[in-house]
């Protein structure tokens, strides 16, 4: 028997928006930050394509019990290069600062706020469920 149930769309997964990402407002600035942030999902293929190698990574940084700062650079050009797909709002002197793999892992290492919201939040796939979020800093999630 086929079943259909009402108001059940925001609790089904998006993998359009796993992969695209969801705008995420950040806090500070004036009130423009943002990035668009893609799941860390197998509907993402660029982080499923390296997915194995960042958790053997990772492992291996744990048995090695290395710095948290050696960890964090290493992911922050990971969620650079594979989860952040733009951003907005961010400037230097008033001046925006173009989104760049580059720039946004300089941002993700410099900004302990910024890498929690993504490092908490891309991993849980109920955070990609609509176009837009607003980041809560307090629980590193959206």
């Amino acid at each position: 028997m086929d079943y259909t149930f009402d108001d059940i769309d925001e609790m089904k997964r998006r993998p359009d928006i796993e992969a695209k990402g969801t705008k995420v407002g950040f806090p500070g600035g004036k009130g423009d930050r943002w990035m668009r942030i893609a799941a860390a999902t197998h509907n993402n293929p660029y982080w499923r394509a390296q997915q194995d190698r960042i958790q053997s990574q990772v492992k291996a940084f744990e048995v090695a019990k290395a710095p948290d700062a050696d960890v964090r650079a290493y992911l922050a050009g990971k969620y650079a290069s594979l989860l952040v797909r733009d951003w907005g709002g961010w400037t230097n002197a008033g001046v925006p600062i173009p989104f760049s793999v580059e720039a946004c892992t300089a941002l993700l290492i410099q900004a302990d706020d910024a890498f929690k919201i993504i490092n908490g939040m891309a991993y849980r796939d109920e955070n990609f469920r609509t176009e837009e979020v607003k980041a809560v800093i307090e629980e590193g999630k959206a």
